[in-house]
């Protein structure tokens, strides 16, 4: 991924294809420009379900992609979390900065998951 118009791209094309599967009601996707090396973006899919998909990322495209702050959160129609990766300072702290909580409430240690990872889980736990 060379640029960030590369990356706003590569995320549009991964989570539209929640509308390609027919699973998505809507989708939102924004992207803001801070200044002409980062990116935030923000996400919202409501499913056919009526479950939600909600991610936020601060990108940093000086050298390359670099994620420097995301929550990717994924939850039920009726709000309860079914998975959030993120890389929030907890306290008292984890031990980890990436990490991923689930549906049981713990923290898993978890490396940054891409958005097509994301999508991949979500088309999964549909099934």
């Amino acid at each position: 991924m060379s640029s960030l118009n590369e990356y706003i791209e590569s995320v549009k094309i991964a989570i539209h294809r929640l509308d390609d599967y027919g699973l998505a009601k809507s989708i939102e996707l924004k992207s803001e420009f801070r200044n002409e090396d980062e990116i935030f973006v923000t996400s919202k899919v409501i499913l056919i379900n009526d479950s939600e998909i909600y991610l936020r990322e601060y990108v940093n495209g000086k050298n390359g992609i670099e994620r420097i702050d995301y929550s990717y959160q994924y939850q039920a129609a009726d709000k309860t979390l079914i998975f959030r990766y993120d890389n929030s300072k907890h306290k008292p702290p984890l031990g980890f900065d990436d990490h991923k909580h689930q549906r049981d409430a713990s923290i898993i240690p978890w490396p940054i998951p891409s958005i097509d990872e994301i999508v991949d889980e979500v088309i999964a736990g549909l099934g």
